[in-house]
C-alpha cells in the first residue's frame, strides 16, 4: 500500500517537474533598450531611456537580431541628414554592459542603421523586416 502511494507520489512529483521546466520563461542573457534621441539648446543630441521597456521577448530580439544582420550595406542616404527616429542599445543583463548601439531612421517603408561603433557605415531593412521591427516596438 505505501509503495503503490510512493510510486505514484514519485510520478505526480516528476510530471509537475517537467511541465514547470517546460513552461518555465527562458531569460535572454542580452536585451535590447529603445531610446528615442532629444535634442538639446545647443542642437546637442541625447538618448532619452526613461519611457523604455527592454526586449526580452526571445522571439522579437531573434527577429531584430537576424534583420540588422541581413541588411545590406549602402552609401549615406539623406534622411540620416536628421536625427534618428530612436537609437537601439544591445546590452547584458547580468553585467550591464552596453555592447552595441545603432541609430535608426525610417525611410518610407524600410529601416536606415547606423551603428555606432568604429565604422560609420549605413545599411538598410527593406519592406517586410522593417514593418515587422516596427510592429515589434510599437507593442512595447
Amino acid at each position: 500500500m505505501y509503495k503503490k502511494i510512493g510510486i505514484i507520489t514519485l510520478i505526480i512529483f516528476l510530471a509537475l517537474g517537467n511541465v514547470y521546466f517546460y513552461t518555465r520563461p527562458d531569460k535572454l542573457d542580452y536585451y535590447i533598450l529603445i531610446g528615442i534621441p532629444v535634442i538639446g539648446e545647443n542642437s546637442d543630441i541625447a538618448i532619452n531611456f526613461s519611457k523604455s521597456k527592454p526586449i526580452s521577448n526571445k522571439d522579437d530580439f531573434n527577429s531584430i537580431i537576424f534583420s540588422i544582420m541581413d541588411s545590406v550595406s549602402i552609401d549615406k542616404p539623406k534622411v540620416c541628414e536628421n536625427p534618428p527616429d530612436w537609437v537601439m542599445t544591445f546590452n547584458d543583463r547580468k553585467d550591464g554592459i552596453q555592447y552595441y548601439t545603432a541609430n535608426f531612421w525610417i525611410n518610407n517603408n524600410s529601416l536606415i542603421i547606423k551603428s555606432n561603433g568604429d565604422e560609420s557605415n549605413y545599411k538598410i531593412i527593406e519592406s517586410d523586416r522593417a514593418q515587422e521591427i516596427l510592429k515589434i516596438l510599437k507593442n512595447i
